[in-house]
């Protein structure tokens, strides 16, 4: 017959004396609680301040587009593209709602080096204001976006790509402008 071990015959330092057991138990949660920081005084540290996630200034414009143009009207042939806009605070990685002063959407033919944005005159601008914008505002996991479809109309590029650029303006400040960002004409 095959005798099953009970718990003390299995675990050899389970047969140690009650008062060693309890013994060495204290000394392994006295080794387990150390790491505890305290002053000079012996008072207790309180936890460090964390940094402030961004103040709710907008400080930044991310700008995103589709990659190519899109065709709106179902005639053949591109007439329009489609953004999405992020406003943020240098401290806060998701977007922010814009809810003062405007955003314009500046439409570029052909692609834009660096330089060339201060100078180029655009091919068409779009301008909305914090109350128009509201309705295009979705959250997204980057936060408040704000989703635009735009034609073109009359404005159409002439070159294989254009470039956009969005630009923040509140009055009596510095205008915040977006990277370039390219679109190919090609239909999406």
């Amino acid at each position: 017959m095959i005798r099953s071990r009970n718990w003390a015959e299995s675990h050899p330092w389970a047969r140690l004396p009650p008062p060693l057991l309890a013994a060495a138990c204290v000394a392994l949660a006295f080794l387990l609680g150390t790491g505890c920081v305290s002053t000079d005084n012996g008072a207790s540290k309180p936890p460090r301040p964390r940094p402030a996630a961004g103040n709710g200034k907008i400080e930044e414009i991310h700008l995103f587009t589709a990659p190519t143009a899109m065709n709106l009207d179902g005639i053949p042939g591109p007439d329009g593209f489609e953004m999405r806009v992020y406003a943020s605070s240098m401290g806060r990685a998701h977007g922010l709602p814009i809810s003062r002063g405007k955003v314009d959407v500046m439409f570029y033919d052909g692609i834009l080096r660096e330089s060339d944005d201060v100078v180029a005159k655009p091919l068409h601008v779009w301008t909305f204001d914090a109350s128009q914008l509201r309705p295009f505002a979705s959250p997204t996991s980057l936060g408040v976006g704000y989703r635009l479809t735009l034609r073109w109309g009359s404005d159409k590029p002439t070159k294989d790509s254009f470039t956009v650029i969005a630009r923040y303006v509140l009055p009596r400040q510095t205008p915040i402008v977006s990277s370039p960002n390219s679109v190919a004409m090609a239909v999406r």
